[in-house]
């Protein structure tokens, strides 16, 4: 932040409080930094010329935006503002990036360079999480793959993730906890009550995925020449998928910390929500007929931030972008490990993708 310096002190009569105001000019925008010599929150007001007049961040819909600074001070005093930076508020996507500086936060994390993170080595993966009073957000590491708080150790996290067979010699197949279906995340059992395992990080804890693209596959079944029919195994083809025109974009996710009840091992973990296949991934995840929850900006940071009812949860979780926002190519098999995962790469006996028109 350049060309900062303290405009002015001043001590409020009713109160005794002295307050330090502070401008700063960052690019062609104004910014007021205002503490308190109490105990209070700093006030971060924001005037943006980019705007046609001025908008002044912290103050909810309904206040004046032309308002000077000194009402704007004593309405927080009253406490008649939003004290959470810019919550709330709908911008364009270029815009939120830049005012919750996202973009130079991203260039400051050395674990978002990866071009490939693959679900099943349950690796970290980049998360955006949600300050503790829901005005802020911090980009941090998570184990992709959800470790539900009753599950007592690394032990047993592994016979969940992979299978194992028990004394008798009976195999238990794994549980896959990388992806929760949107439609299930507040299920409750009418007869038992017992609730789906993500249903409380749902309502509690609820993330970001921060993702530039993901890779699925399309299963095609040859022709049998003799018979003319299908035949029983499908040939896979994979292909990279994103959003058009962006760099990157936000897949709705629910977190939970969990403790190794034997080593007091502390680690945050994360599932990506999933929902119903749009007609362009229904054509190519055409095994599975999902896709990740991408969330456009004003969704994703009602999920992140917003008081939601169970239903409003349920709605988010669901929501199916447009494939018309959408583009996916096909590219090398081996693509894990070529080091140009994102290059194209033609298959004759693949059919082109119908986009909606």
């Amino acid at each position: 932040m350049s060309n900062l310096f303290r405009l002015e002190d001043f001590e409020w009569q009713d109160e005794g409080i002295r307050l330090h105001i502070r401008e700063a000019e960052v690019g062609s925008d104004r910014v007021f930094y205002i503490s308190f010599s109490d105990k209070r929150k700093p006030l971060v007001l924001t005037r943006m010329k980019s705007y046609a007049g001025m908008i002044w961040t912290s103050i909810p819909a309904g206040r004046k935006e032309t308002e000077d600074i000194g009402a704007i001070i004593e309405a927080h005093f009253k406490g008649e503002l939003i004290m959470c930076y810019y919550n709330g508020q709908k911008v364009s996507r270029a815009e939120f990036i830049r005012l919750m500086d996202l973009e130079k936060a991203v260039v400051n994390y050395d674990f978002l360079d990866k071009d490939i993170h693959d679900g099943f080595s349950y690796g970290n993966i980049a998360v955006i999480k949600p300050t503790a009073d829901k005005c802020n957000f911090d980009i941090v590491q998570m184990e992709w793959g959800f470790i539900p708080p009753y599950t007592k150790n690394r032990d047993a996290v592994d016979k969940m993730r992979f299978g194992y067979k028990d004394s008798t010699g009976k195999w238990h197949q794994p549980y896959t906890t990388l992806n929760a279906k949107g439609e299930e995340l507040l299920y409750v059992d009418p007869n038992t009550g017992k609730e789906k395992m993500f249903r409380k990080a749902a309502l509690e804890r609820r993330c970001l995925i921060l993702s530039s693209e993901f890779y699925e596959w399309q299963h095609i079944y040859p022709t049998n020449k003799r018979t003319g029919e299908p035949l029983k195994t499908a040939k896979k083809y994979p292909y990279h998928i994103g959003l058009k025109d962006k760099e990157y974009f936000f897949i709705a996710a629910i977190w939970q910390n969990w403790t190794d009840k034997d080593t007091g091992e502390t680690v945050d973990t994360v599932a990506l929500v999933t929902t119903e296949a749009n007609s362009l991934m229904r054509q190519i995840h055409n095994s599975k007929n999902r896709m990740p929850t991408m969330l456009p900006d004003e969704l994703a940071w009602e999920w992140m931030m917003g008081d939601l009812s169970e239903e409003r949860i349920t709605e988010l979780a669901t929501y199916q972008i447009s494939a018309k926002e959408m583009e996916a190519y096909t590219i090398e098999k081996d693509f894990k490990t070529s080091g140009t995962p994102g290059k194209a790469f033609v298959y004759a006996e693949v059919p082109e993708l119908q986009y909606e028109v």
